[in-house]
């Protein structure tokens, strides 16, 4: 048979199709000439197994969560990461079962995501369970918080608000844009991105816990989601019968996930036991981190939000004769932007090493009761100076700054019970004047300030301590110039921060809470040769009703404060900001005891259940220390322990929006660059054959008609593509229906065509193409730019059957 191409000419010489030019005007007249409906699939023609892969694919974001285990202490973050994640699942796939646009689904699916993130994270800020001013406020906060952590915390970390708050960010787009991948774009490999690098960023960050466990949780996920979703698209083709096509693919589902199986078990059995499992890695790429050492995120970042939204939750309870402040623990390193402690943890049970000594006219034993409650962290409070620990759970020590901390594997404090008994100094200013001011190569570090520190705040600090003789006398004059002479006012209502610019701003406005008036006068007094750091933990609480002895210690308890180091007597703690005084520091600070006023209102003093400690012990400044101890120890009974066993937004959001930014303009580069690419390379291998060129012309036409939904399909010919596109655009039909004829005469001519013929299509082809662009609005030709699904269709234009003579 022979196929004869016509000639181009007037429109009456190659009617329209007859069965098509009825139903495609009718609906370019419904649609006002622009384009026809798009057809809504029935349910019978989805793919019998769509919902098992839309299971499988929220399957495999589960498991991608529960990744973060490795990350995070506790498993309290996995909840409301399955939560929304699920919903995000179950939204986008109703969704796009009715028919609605990618962008319409997004902007629906991140409204409903960040309801429901208010409601899981900051449900006391809403009203009527819609945000707030105040919502705006608590993510803020918890952003400055979380960022500032980030840069210290190691794995495993709390899970601190912000944290998870990011991963609920993470987890929501990733499973949106798995949905999209894999049953818009039908791409099973795309659709896999998004979980993988959650998976993979968890375990760039992760402790070595958890490790089999996680990854065998995913690979399953990966191998049923990548079976089913094949299943899936299989049944979408026309390779099966119809009416056979849930039998097909349940066969192949079975016989699939058996062979899974039986690969899954071999590897999760035989991969631990392989040789070399063991030996270090070829690239370390963590740098031959030691896992027994342990780096801590300042808890000063934790004070503001204890203070202001968690004011009265109760963090821990605790049985003590006598108040005191509950130390935490000690920050000793100020990079100009942050007080931390970094440094190595000892397994500890009893006795604790200590360097004190105790050159005092008393020392008093204080034994306390602790109970966690919502502490979450994993520092442990105690009076200072801990001698000793008997603890429910295992427990660590630093030495360097009296620190106690949960062991990692016990995962969090919360829940944890444990009995100390601490060195309670009697110290008088007297003691403390004769303190020997010399700065021993240990304290070093102690006095050290980033070589770029403020000037003006150097100057200040010696102009408030002026005429003072003694270190001692220097520091009390700092005190004074906070809570007395400076004209300092406690304030909340202010941003968190104790960097240098927060130190200048706080300076300046004479404004803030315990985290600037601590910060600031440590690094005051390392400015004029004083060792100082910053000790973090709470005031001793309120005395419950029923038993005096013990106190109910809140989060509006929160507190910091500075201790500078006097010769001899060691760290010893004064208190700069106003309406606090320590129950131990009154002899020596001569500030009366004051804590955050209670739920009446009326300041809290402990006056009326002080008690002194049941046990007083004479000093000896030349006994060793570890002998001072023993005594403190053995004088109330041998050592042993009562009731024993018994973590700024405007920065965060820049760095965020940058990062977004980078990231959309890489995207957009490489898919119009691409795009570009291939197109000039189409034009450059056709230059010179008019047939190419003409066929070139048709297929940027083609693609472009997309925009329009009107792009040709492979079961048409050039004529019937031209009498579809004519009827949605008549102004274009003449030049549609010339450009599908040269295209007739490019593919099926026996005597080619000349260039001539070609400059008109190409004419013709950029005609329709404006026609089109001037058609769609700049948005929607933005998404469709963006769309990696046009990259597959780019070039399939000029795939078209053969025209063929009408009976």
């Amino acid at each position: 048979m022979t196929v004869t191409a016509p000639p181009p000419g007037p429109p009456a010489a190659r009617p329209p199709t007859p069965d098509l030019t009825p139903p495609a005007e009718a609906r370019a007249e419904q649609f006002g000439g622009t384009r026809p409906p798009r057809r809504r699939r029935s349910p019978s023609d989805r793919p019998p197994h769509l919902l098992h892969a839309e299971v499988a694919l929220a399957g495999l974001t589960f498991t991608a969560i529960y990744g973060f285990s490795r990350i995070f202490e506790t498993l309290g973050f996995l909840w409301p990461l399955l939560t929304l994640a699920a919903g995000v699942h179950l939204a986008t796939a109703l969704l796009r079962r009715r028919g609605v646009g990618v962008a319409l689904s997004f902007l629906a699916v991140a409204g409903g995501w960040a309801l429901a993130a208010t409601w899981l994270f900051f449900r006391e800020t809403t009203f009527a369970l819609l945000p707030t001013p105040s919502t705006l406020d608590a993510v803020t906060a918890e952003a400055d918080r979380s960022w500032t952590a980030f840069r210290e915390l190691v794995a495993p970390a709390p899970a601190l608000t912000g944290f998870v708050l990011a991963g609920a960010v993470a987890v929501g787009v990733g499973a949106f844009l798995a949905d999209w991948a894999a049953f818009r774009m039908w791409s099973t490999r795309d659709a896999l991105v998004p979980s993988l690098t959650l998976f993979v960023f968890a375990t760039l960050l992760a402790s070595e816990r958890q490790r089999i466990p996680s990854v065998v949780l995913y690979v399953a996920a990966c191998l049923v989601f990548v079976l089913v979703h094949r299943v899936a698209r299989l049944e979408r083709s026309s390779g099966w019968v119809t009416s056979a096509r849930a039998a097909g693919g349940s066969a192949l589902l079975r016989v699939g996930l058996a062979l899974g199986v039986v690969a899954l078990l071999v590897g999760a059995v035989v991969g631990p036991r392989l040789p070399g499992v063991d030996e270090t890695a070829i690239v370390d790429w963590r740098g031959g981190e030691d896992d027994s050492g342990r780096v801590t995120v300042s808890p000063l970042v934790d004070i503001r939000s204890r203070l202001v939204e968690r004011s009265d939750t109760e963090v821990f309870q605790v049985r003590s004769e006598a108040p005191s402040y509950w130390r935490m623990t000690a920050l000793d390193d100020f990079d100009g932007s942050i007080w931390r402690s970094d440094g190595s943890y000892q397994q500890i049970a009893g006795p604790l090493p200590t360097d004190m000594r105790f050159p005092s006219r008393s020392t008093e034993v204080l034994d306390q009761e602790f109970l966690i409650q919502n502490l979450s962290t994993l520092w442990l409070p105690a009076a200072f100076q801990p001698l000793a620990v008997d603890s429910s759970v295992p427990i660590r020590y630093q030495e360097e700054t009296s620190t106690l901390i949960v062991d990692p594997e016990a995962s969090s404090a919360d829940g944890a019970s444990y009995s100390v008994r601490s060195a309670i100094i009697d110290l008088s200013p007297e003691q403390l004047r004769s303190a020997d001011p010399t700065v021993t190569p240990d304290l070093a570090p102690m006095v050290e300030l980033p070589s770029d520190f403020s000037d003006s705040v150097r100057d200040l600090a010696r102009e408030v301590v002026a005429g003072a003789d003694t270190a001692y006398d220097q520091a009390l004059a700092l005190q004074g110039f906070f809570r007395d002479t400076g004209g300092f006012v406690y304030d909340l209502d202010i941003d968190s921060g104790h960097g240098e610019d927060a130190i200048e701003s706080f300076l300046e406005t004479r404004r803030g809470y315990c985290e600037q008036f601590a910060g600031t006068f440590a690094a005051m007094a390392r400015s004029i040769g004083l060792p100082a750091r910053v000790a973090v933990g709470f005031t001793w609480g309120d005395p419950d009703p029923e038993d005096p002895e013990v106190f109910q210690v809140r989060g509006r308890n929160a507190h910091a404060w500075p201790e500078v180091h006097l010769g001899a007597y060691g760290w010893v703690a004064f208190e700069p900001t106003p309406g606090r005084g320590s129950p131990t520091g009154e002899s020596y600070t001569g500030e009366r005891p004051s804590q955050e006023s209670g739920p009446s209102g009326a300041e809290a003093s402990p006056s009326t259940t002080e008690a002194a400690p049941t046990t007083t012990a004479p000093s000896d400044p030349d006994q060793p220390a570890d002998e001072q101890a023993s005594e403190l120890l053995d004088s109330s009974g041998g050592g042993a322990l009562p009731g024993g066993g018994g973590g700024t937004w405007i920065t965060t959001a820049a760095a965020g929006a940058v990062l977004l930014a980078v990231a959309a303009a890489g995207y957009g580069a490489l898919v119009t660059g691409t795009r570009t690419r291939r197109r000039h390379r189409r034009r450059r291998a056709a230059a010179g054959s008019p047939p190419a060129e003409v066929a070139v012309a048709w297929s940027d036409a083609g693609e472009r008609l997309g925009l329009l939904r009107l792009a040709p399909r492979p079961d048409e010919t050039h004529a019937e593509v031209a009498t579809r596109v004519g009827a949605a655009l008549p102004e274009q039909a003449s030049a549609v229906r010339d450009l599908a004829g040269a295209a007739d005469l490019a593919a099926y001519g026996p005597g080619g065509l000349d260039a001539a013929t070609a400059v008109r299509a190409r004419a013709d082809a950029d005609a329709l193409i404006d026609a089109v662009v001037a058609r769609v609005p700049w948005w929607r030709r933005l998404l469709v730019a963006l769309d990696p699904r046009s990259l597959r269709r780019s070039g399939d234009h000029t795939r078209h059957r053969v025209d063929r003579p009408h009976d």
